[in-house]
Parts: C-alpha cells; sequence; structure tokens
C-alpha cells in the first residue's frame, strides 16, 4: 500500500495536467520500488477530486481496479454547475489555451477505455459539493461502454460523512476475485 501525495493548485504549481502527471509518476515509481508489486491487484484509490485523479490514474497507468469516493467525473458539468468554490477553474486553468479541451482531457467520463473494475460509493442526496447524480451519470455511461462497474449509493450521507463509503470500499477491495 502507499499514499501518495501531488502538487496543488494553491501554490504547488498543481493544475492541469500537472496534477495528474505526478499521480501517474507516483503510482509507477511505487510499482517500480516494490518487488514482486506487479504480481498483484493494483488498485487507486481517491475522494472528490482525488476520485478523479484515482480513476485518471487508474486509466493512464492500466491499474487492476479503481474506488472512488463521491468522485468529480466530469469536470466540465461540475464547473458549470459553479460547484467547488471555483476549483475546477483554478485547476484548468493551468493551461488556459486549452481550457475547453482540458475539460475533456480531466474528465474520467471520456476516459472510460481501459479502466479496469471500478467502485463508486457516493453519499445521496445530502452530498451538496458533488452531487450524486454525477457519480450515477458515470455509472451510466461506464456500464452503456460494456465494462464492470459497481455502484454504492450511501443513504443519509454528505460529502465528507466517509466512514461508511471507506467501509464498502475497503471491503470491496479485499473481497476474492
Amino acid at each position: 500500500m502507499a499514499n501518495i501525495e501531488h502538487r496543488r493548485i494553491d501554490g504547488g504549481g498543481g493544475g492541469w495536467p500537472h496534477t495528474l502527471s505526478d499521480v501517474i509518476a507516483a503510482i509507477v515509481a511505487v510499482r517500480r520500488d516494490r518487488p514482486g508489486h506487479a504480481t498483484r491487484p493494483s488498485v487507486a484509490v481517491g475522494h472528490s477530486a482525488g476520485g478523479q485523479l484515482a480513476i485518471l490514474g487508474a486509466v493512464a497507468a492500466r491499474l487492476t481496479a479503481v474506488a472512488a469516493l463521491a468522485p468529480i467525473t466530469d469536470p466540465a458539468w461540475y464547473a458549470c454547475e459553479a460547484l467547488g468554490e471555483g476549483a475546477t477553474e483554478s485547476f484548468m486553468l493551468a493551461d488556459p489555451q486549452h481550457a475547453s479541451r482540458n475539460h475533456l482531457d480531466a474528465s474520467p467520463i471520456t476516459a472510460l477505455t481501459a479502466a479496469g473494475v471500478h467502485l463508486i460509493a457516493h453519499g445521496g442526496d445530502l452530498d451538496a459539493r458533488v452531487p450524486v447524480e454525477h457519480s450515477r451519470d458515470h455509472v451510466r455511461a461506464v456500464r452503456a461502454a460494456g465494462m464492470a462497474v459497481n455502484f454504492q449509493e450511501i443513504a443519509e450521507a454528505d460529502h465528507f460523512q466517509l466512514s461508511a463509503a471507506w467501509t464498502r470500499a475497503r471491503s470491496w477491495i479485499n473481497a476474492p476475485a
């Protein structure tokens, strides 16, 4: 197990595509530096924007699976709804000349191929930060593409009530294949 970090947009030099590059480099480094790691399943896990990065990193690094908790799955839709106090716009504007293309490239909903097995765990209608409809839409797109996804909507949970989501993710990750 490894807990990876990346550059932040608030003075850390992060943003699109640098932050995803950090995530992919960290995944590659973990695989390289852990003998025998290549023979075990590799799962990326993340929450919110970290869920977005977990999905994209899993696709890029061809991981076995990804567990995303209340992930941002469509940054353009997220920005259009003015969610996250402008964080999406700040994240995308690391490369302002290509902002509209960046929204597509940074969108897990458009990066469905080779994504491995998904778990999406999301609070229900109480999540105002990332509305559950975003995850529902992502799940529909994954299934329409003929790919596996396990969707678990957690009743009575908001965006930051993670204990039930983490418990479900841990059980899903540890379940026999």
